[in-house]
């Protein structure tokens, strides 16, 4: 009952939020025990959705904030309409059933702790068992890593924090000049300095999709980094120049890949992509090497390609599924060579890059430590 009344109340809210919030919401309230911890999910639940329908999303704070709540009140005086009537309707007659269900025999209500949960959309919700941050010795360094290993575990080596931070908020950081326009205020030890880090976390729930995965172990990062580092982040919506990654004239010229989503496996983001269940949503490759990836979608596409466009890449060619994708190497921009450039590798996959205006999202680093090691 209580596991049904809260995916319907994901189910209303709007599909651009369910796809990106709605299977860690579930994931979330999945892994909650008791009306102790599954109350105040749901009671954010509701206040979610009161924001989502009955306020315009041009606030100044996204939802997803690190360090306050975000702000509930109207950027606009905003116009009640028939649907907005309805969704409050419906969500009182859902929100008694919710009552009704709670008491117990005799009429009386079950007695629930005072202290409310963090937000289902924080990152505290979701956290690493255990975690080991270290220096990286300067006799020992290696090439830069970052794994996203089976079991919900994490591992990197040599490694600056600001690339850490990028990971966690998803953001490529192969072009440090992209990067540093969508994480302002960092500070120089963040990228002059390397750490070894090691994380563990209990295993996701079964049937948990590789690319929800990643995702709760981003959100374990941004609570690693919110814990070790003292991180505060703003993070707004600015709009700026984009390349829009959308289907050429012969529509696309990809294979289908050869494995559901449904049989992905955890591999790391850099393991080799041979072998019969290789991971998913995971390339490798670059200038001169080409692209290669055994089941990745577009989304992927567009954030891999990222790090070696000179503007940001969004999706926006409307396929769905996953493809495996084989391509020859590019030449660098500003470079002449034998090799095709980006543009002439993507078209041979159907697709190109339009340039255009798109609102994306900025970190500005209020404040960051130190991490303390262990």
């Amino acid at each position: 009952m209580l596991r049904w009344f809260y995916a319907g109340l994901i189910q209303l809210h709007p599909a651009a939020f369910r796809a990106r919030f709605g299977d860690e919401m579930l994931e979330i309230f999945d892994c909650a025990s008791g009306w102790n911890e599954r109350f105040p999910l749901m009671a954010d639940g509701i206040l979610s959705l009161i924001r989502q329908w009955f306020f315009r999303p041009e606030f100044r704070r996204t939802m997803i904030a690190v360090a306050e709540v975000p702000d509930l009140r109207p950027t606009e005086p905003y116009k009640l309409s028939p649907l907005a009537l309805f969704h409050g309707v419906l969500l009182s007659v859902l929100s008694l059933t919710a009552v009704v269900g709670m008491m117990g025999e005799g009429g009386t209500t079950r007695a629930f702790p005072v202290r409310p949960l963090p937000s289902p959309f924080r990152p505290q919700v979701v956290a690493f068992d255990a975690v080991s941050i270290r220096r990286s010795p300067p006799a020992n360094r290696q090439r830069v890593s970052m794994e996203f290993l089976p079991g919900g575990r994490f591992r990197a080596t040599s490694t600056p924090m600001f690339l850490v931070l990028a990971t966690a908020y998803d953001i490529p950081w192969q072009s440090l000049e992209l990067a540093t326009k969508r994480i302002k205020g960092s500070s120089d030890w963040m990228m002059g300095e390397s750490y070894d880090i090691s994380a563990v976390s209990r295993p996701a729930a079964p049937g948990t999709s590789s690319k929800a995965r990643n995702d709760r172990i981003r959100l374990m990062l941004q609570n690693l980094l919110a814990d070790r580092l003292k991180l505060r982040v703003r993070r707004d919506l600015t709009e700026t120049d984009v390349f829009a990654l959308t289907l050429g004239k012969t529509g696309p010229r990809m294979e289908k890949a050869r494995i559901s989503e449904q049989a992905c496996t955890e591999s790391a983001p850099f393991a080799p992509l041979s072998g019969s269940t290789p991971g998913c949503h995971q390339f490798q490759g670059g200038i001169g090497r080409g692209l290669r990836a055994a089941a990745a979608d577009m989304s992927d596409l567009a954030r891999y390609v990222s790090n070696w466009s000179d503007l940001p890449v969004v999706n926006e060619t409307g396929l769905d599924g996953l493809y495996e994708i084989q391509t020859e190497g590019w030449r660098a921009p500003g470079t002449e060579g034998s090799q095709p450039d980006l543009g002439e590798v993507l078209d041979r996959l159907g697709l190109k890059l339009t340039r255009k205006k798109a609102r994306l999202e900025v970190l500005t680093i209020e404040h960051v430590e130190k991490p303390s090691e262990n």
